[in-house]
């Protein structure tokens, strides 16, 4: 029933997608619960990996350690010559990255099914306020919006599986590790700072098909809960970048490895909130699977003419 009560490009684009998953997740209550549950799990995954690892860390030794004679503190001086494998080792120490370690292979099969879900309910949820911006924004505007959400998609397909292949290429291939570590922190940051920045006309959104109502209050959420939540990332994002230059101007420092593993590990799970966050856009989607009058209006006539006759 849903099906037929989509729009005939949208359904085949649904359709044509990934029929057999779409159809199960076709009910918004399905979709939203699958999405948060999925943020919950990846979440906890990742609290429980970086509270392991402190756990079992020898705190008495905690402090500035002494570096080997000759080597450098700044990262930039082995960068500089070359000394790849000796720099990155020193920051294996308290990095989230070294906390995964042991449970690599786990992370990787663990994670791989909760990613695919959020993949395709985030392509699912843009692919309707694609549609809606097309319907309601002027033509100019929506085009533009419309290949900014685009961008926005192909950033998170990058980025995320960008993380998620950490666990295979783990800290111990370091060059890598850290390629794809970098690749997925600026593909995921690009997509958040994309969707804080476009011109969404929530006032103009709303008033689809006489639905002022219900969209008026998803599009008082997205302006007070979604958007602010991702502003909100993007800026320890950029603590987190702040606290990564602190830690490796001076290597050795405990202290400093601690404060970038912990804004770290609270940015990767802010990822998995902004995700369940995401699910206010369901109220969107079960108001565009309203049929129009116009839509429906015509077939009801043709059937009461030919009952009549």
């Amino acid at each position: 029933l849903k099906l037929r009560l989509l729009k005939p490009g949208l359904r085949d684009a649904i359709g044509a997608g990934a029929p057999l998953f779409s159809l199960m997740l076709q009910s918004c209550a399905i979709r939203s619960n699958a999405r948060i549950i999925s943020a919950v799990y990846a979440g906890a995954f990742f609290v429980y990996l970086y509270v392991d690892y402190l756990a079992n860390t020898d705190w008495s030794q905690f402090g500035i350690h002494e570096l080997p004679q000759g080597q450098p503190r700044q990262l930039a001086s082995y960068l500089w010559l070359g000394n790849f494998g000796a720099g990155f080792e020193h920051l294996k120490h308290f990095s989230l990255s070294g906390a995964m370690l042991p449970y690599s292979n786990l992370y990787t099969y663990g994670l791989a099914p909760g990613m695919m879900l959020q993949l395709y309910l985030e392509w699912y949820r843009i692919l309707h306020l694609r549609m809606l911006v097309r319907e309601q924004m002027p033509c100019i505007q929506a085009r533009y919006v419309s290949r900014w959400l685009d961008c926005y998609l192909k950033c998170l397909f990058v980025g995320l599986p960008a993380f998620l292949a950490l666990g295979h290429f783990n800290i111990d291939r370091t060059l890598p590790h850290y390629l794809l570590a970098g690749t997925g922190l600026f593909c995921v940051t690009s997509a958040l700072c994309i969707y804080v920045a476009l011109p969404l006309d929530l006032p103009r959104l709303a008033h689809w098909n006489g639905q002022e109502k219900l969209l008026k209050t998803w599009a008082f959420q997205v302006k007070r809960i979604e958007i602010p939540a991702c502003k909100a990332l993007i800026v320890l994002t950029i603590l987190c970048m702040m606290s990564a230059a602190w830690k490796t101007n001076y290597l050795g420092d405990d202290l400093r490895s601690l404060a970038f593993g912990v804004l770290e590990t609270v940015v990767i799970i802010g990822y998995q909130v902004v995700m369940a966050l995401f699910a206010i856009d369901e109220q969107m989607i079960r108001v565009l699977s309203y049929p129009r009058s116009s839509d429906i209006l015509p077939k009801a006539q043709v059937a009461e003419t030919l009952t009549a006759s």
